[in-house]
This record gives C-alpha cells, structure tokens and sequence, in this order.
C-alpha cells in the first residue's frame, strides 16, 4: 500500500448532501489537512455536493515519521496529530501512524461535525473508504483529468477552471496546500499541456468511463 497511488472517493449516504454551506466545504479541507495530508501526496482532488474525489500517493514509512504518545490528550487537535521526526522524540514516545487508519478519523470527525451542525444522526458517508489502485502512469493522468472535470461531467461547469472546489486552479496558481504544482504539471510536460488535455479529454459525453 505505502508508496503507491489510489483513487479515493466516497459519497453521501443514499445520495444525500456532503456540503450544504461554504463552511462545510472550508471544514473537510481543513480535517484533510490535520488526519490526510501529512501521509499523503496529493495529487488532485474536488468536493462535490454529495461525492468527493482524491488522487493520491500513501507515503512510506521513512516520509512519515512519528507521533508523540505525550501529545494523545491535547485539546488542539494539530497538537494532538503533529508529526516529528524520530530522532526528536524518545523511542518510548513514538507511535506509528496508520495512514488508513487516519482517514477513517478524518471522515469520523467530519460525520460528527455535519450530525451535529445539522441535528442528523446515522451514517453520514454510503460506503467505507472507497479506493482504486492506480497501476500505471496514464491512469495517473486519467484520473488527475477526471477528477477536475467532475463538474463538467455532471454539468455544473462548462469547463473545470470554472469550478471552485478542485485543485484544478490552485495547481496553475501553484497555490495549493495539499498539491506539489510543478511535479503535477511535470506529468503534462507542461502548463500548456496541462490545461489542453483538461479541456480535451472530456469534450463530449462519450468520452467519459469509470475510474
């Protein structure tokens, strides 16, 4: 598992509402960067109402580094789930991160939040983690294209720069948190390619599959 790439996603429990508000949207991301971030690369992602889509490196063991068991208590919870590296901490301290297991916190936390927010109870998300491994180097890049033109494909948008919730513009911008914009736009050879083969590639029904 650590080392390779897998196309994660996931949606609302009988096809309702993951994100009702701007603020909910703005919390995921937020959870994603505090439990999935630190042991994942990231290389696209977008939020849809009721389904979101990620694609994304699991870091190896050595990438990583530690928790500090001393730190399990702590109310913040970026204290609470800081990494250090292991020659910081005393081997006694240290605790291995689980990186699926992190998530399964990150989508915990989020149902807690959105039962709560909008006095639901019960499931929030259909299914477990969903997740597909990524086998070679052009599914990489079909996926990457797939997933930011999620909108076009359910006609939100007319094309993905048009689309607030993706990693679409912040890789161009390279202004993005959770993407490494020049090693993305390096699998495209270039920033040209980059927004060429976005617009291309899912010009008409037809062209759309499942990844």
């Amino acid at each position: 598992m650590a080392g390779r790439y897998y196309h994660v996603f996931n949606r609302g429990n009988d096809g309702i509402d993951l994100f009702k508000s701007e603020d909910d949207y703005n919390h995921f991301l937020e959870l994603y960067l505090i439990y999935a971030n630190p042991f994942l690369e990231t290389l696209s992602w977008c939020l849809m109402k009721n389904h979101y889509h990620f694609c994304v490196r699991i870091k190896r063991f050595e990438e990583i580094g530690c928790f500090d068991k001393r730190s399990r208590w702590a109310n913040d919870l970026s204290d609470k789930w800081r990494l250090f590296q292991r020659n910081d901490i005393p081997e006694e301290y240290q605790i291995s991160p689980n990186p699926l297991r992190m998530l399964n916190f990150m989508f915990d936390a989020y149902s807690k939040y959105f039962n709560f927010k909008y006095k639901r109870t019960g499931v929030l998300f259909e299914r477990g983690i969903e997740r597909r491994l990524v086998e070679n180097n052009d599914y990489l890049i079909e996926l990457i294209l797939y997933i930011h033109n999620n909108p076009v494909k359910h006609r939100i948008t007319p094309t993905p720069d048009l689309y607030y919730w993706s990693s679409y513009n912040e890789i161009l911008k390279g202004s993005s948190v959770f993407c490494n914009s020049r090693q993305i736009i390096k699998l495209f050879d270039s920033e040209e390619n980059f927004i060429y083969a976005h617009k291309a590639k899912f010009s008409d029904d037809s062209a759309w599959s499942d990844y």
